[in-house]
């Protein structure tokens, strides 16, 4: 008769989450698969337990999951562990369940430990719906294509990451959520002083204004180099958290944002340009919804002045007042957004200083990070800070890499635009995964910190 196939998940952090039934599985099992005997061992020490024990992990599963199916059809019981957490959950133990599913076997999980559910429950994020990703592979090709696949995701994404290679990887997310809406990076593009210097003060206007506001979203980045998708630069705001619900507050701080880029070229560069056609159409909306849909205005009190057409369609709205009503809601929508307008005039005046500091360091840099904007508000050196805020002294000497294609969802994102004649691109070949061979009974993956 054959055994059975024991699934161990085993702690990712605290020793005392070992549970009794864990415990006595690892005891009573005839000997014990492990991804890492080292670090398996040390959890048997702690307990006291002798077992004989053979390694399993990614680069030895074609000649080790025959041998431990041999020996479990033979009747011996298999306790299979990770280094921490499930197995086979982004785990070579995958490969295992699915023989031992294919010849029978019976496979029994034992509930414990799971790295993707821990990180997703104290998260703070919506967590009805969730689609886990593990880790992203090592080819940079297809590390793109795979974040690409992402692109119209809606659901809470879990994603695993080795410690060292964190910051490398926060920054091809963060780039993989602007470039669905602006595309990637054209260098090429011949832009005039001129416009580059109107382009910076615009950008900054609207990050600023943001920064002055206590409701308004946290500036991410600033960068004033042209992408693909016609944006000649665009600043980009990442909310600190989840926000399902908008006050009044909210959306006239979020019109003041819109409109600050116009407004900064009113207040340095006494013009205006045709990259605000964007934001006014947005600060428009937002400020006729405020009139007609959300009851926020005292001159028609609780009145919804218009209704949703198509909502599972197009989401097409129409006006459904009378026709003073109509244009007395106008007038109403335009005095917010001439308020609005010359209260971020105002901020920019108030902060002339700092915009002006500011725009000279984007000029200079083309493209900076709202740690750095922050640090210069704050009258500290920009050049000291890394993109995630923390002095540089402080952290390892590696700058992250950004990888040059990449397209997936952004949250809110400024942009001046204008028609931009699509670039040529040389072919470059395909990154090649890198070789190596894993030590006698390490996986890579360990020397990456796989938490499962």
């Amino acid at each position: 008769m054959a055994g059975i196939l024991y699934l161990v998940p085993t702690p990712i952090g605290n020793l005392g989450d070992l549970s009794e039934r864990i415990i006595e599985t690892l005891r009573e099992a005839d000997f014990i698969a492990a991804e890492d005997t080292r670090v398996s061992l040390k959890i048997l020490n702690h307990l006291g337990i002798k077992k004989p024990m053979v390694s399993y992990y990614r680069h030895n599963t074609e000649s080790s999951g025959p041998q431990i199916l041999s020996r479990i059809l033979a009747g011996e019981n298999c306790a299979l562990v990770t280094d921490a957490g499930t197995p086979a959950i982004s785990d070579p133990g995958e490969e295992l369940v699915a023989q031992c599913a294919e010849a029978g076997v019976q496979v029994c999980a034992i509930p414990g430990p799971c790295a993707l559910v821990t990180a997703l429950a104290v998260s703070g994020l919506p967590t009805g719906r969730f689609t886990f990703e593990g880790f992203l592979a090592m080819n940079k090709k297809n590390r793109a294509a795979h974040l690409k696949s992402l692109g119209g995701e809606q659901r809470t994404m879990i994603f695993y990451e080795a410690p060292h290679k964190l910051r490398a990887t926060l920054d091809d997310l963060l780039a993989a959520f602007e470039t669905v809406i602006a595309g990637s990076e054209k260098k090429g593009t011949v832009i005039t002083e001129e416009e580059k210097r109107i382009i910076a003060y615009h950008e900054v206007g609207h990050a600023l204004v943001a920064a002055k506001q206590k409701n308004a979203q946290p500036v991410s980045k600033i960068t004033i180099v042209p992408h693909t998708q016609g944006a000649l630069g665009y600043t980009l705001h990442l909310p600190e958290e989840e926000k399902f619900l908008m006050s009044r507050e909210d959306i006239l701080a979020e019109i003041r944002t819109l409109l600050a880029g116009r407004s900064s070229e009113e207040v340095v560069c006494n013009t205006m340009t045709s990259g605000a056609a964007n934001d006014i159409e947005r600060a428009t909306e937002m400020a006729r919804n405020l009139v007609a849909r959300f009851g926020m205005c005292d001159e028609f009190d609780m009145m919804a002045l218009g209704s949703v057409q198509s909502q599972y369609l197009d989401g097409g709205y129409s006006m459904t007042c009378a026709q003073e009503t109509y244009a007395a809601a106008d007038r109403e929508t335009i005095k917010i957004l001439r308020q609005c307008h010359e209260e971020a005039k105002q901020i920019l005046r108030e902060n002339r200083e700092l915009l002006d500091k500011i725009a000279a360091y984007l000029l200079k840099k083309e493209t900076i990070t709202g740690q750095e904007m922050m640090a210069i508000i704050e009258g500290r050196d920009p050049e000291t800070v890394d993109n995630y805020g923390a002095s540089k002294s402080s952290q390892p000497a590696f700058r992250p890499s950004v990888p040059e294609t990449i397209e997936a969802p952004a949250r809110h994102i400024n942009i001046v635009s204008e028609p931009i004649p699509m670039p040529d691109y040389d072919e470059k070949p395909e990154d090649k995964d890198p070789e190596g061979t894993p030590a006698e009974d390490k996986p890579a993956e360990h020397a990456d910190g796989d938490p499962e």
